[in-house]
C-alpha cells in the first residue's frame, strides 16, 4: 500500500474527513479528535486507544512504535509500507472505530464482515 492508497482508504471510512495537521494529511471523524495523523511516505500515526497501541507494538515491533505525549501514550507510529495491506487496513479501521460513533461503527462492521 502506498501513501495515496492509504489516504483514499482513510477517507473512505464513514464520516471520515481529511485535514492538514502540521503540513501533513491527517484524518478525523466529523470534527472529532483525529484518528490518524502525520501521513507521509514512511508511516502514519494512529490514535487507536492504549490497548490497541500496545497490541500493535507487541505484534509488529519492527514496524510499530509507541508515541508518547509527556506521560501519556497517545498513538502508534506505523511504518505501513513495510506491512501487509490487510494489517494496515485493520489498524486504520480500529483507529477510526476508536473515534467514530458506536452506531456508525456497528453499521460499518455489519456491512464489512471479517
Amino acid at each position: 500500500m502506498d501513501e495515496q492508497e492509504l489516504r483514499e482508504f482513510a477517507r473512505s471510512l464513514p464520516m471520515a474527513e481529511e485535514y492538514d495537521h502540521g503540513g501533513r494529511p491527517s484524518f478525523r471523524v466529523r470534527g472529532r479528535p483525529r484518528f490518524a495523523a502525520s501521513l507521509d511516505e514512511h508511516g502514519i500515526s494512529l490514535v487507536a486507544g492504549e490497548q490497541a497501541i500496545r497490541e500493535a507494538v507487541a505484534e509488529w515491533p519492527e514496524t510499530c512504535t509507541e508515541s508518547w505525549h509527556g506521560p501519556k501514550l497517545v498513538a502508534v507510529r506505523v511504518a505501513y509500507p513495510r506491512m501487509p495491506d490487510e494489517v494496515v487496513i485493520e489498524l486504520v479501521t480500529e483507529s477510526w472505530a476508536n473515534r467514530a460513533p458506536a452506531r456508525v461503527v456497528r453499521q460499518y462492521r455489519a456491512d464489512h464482515p471479517g
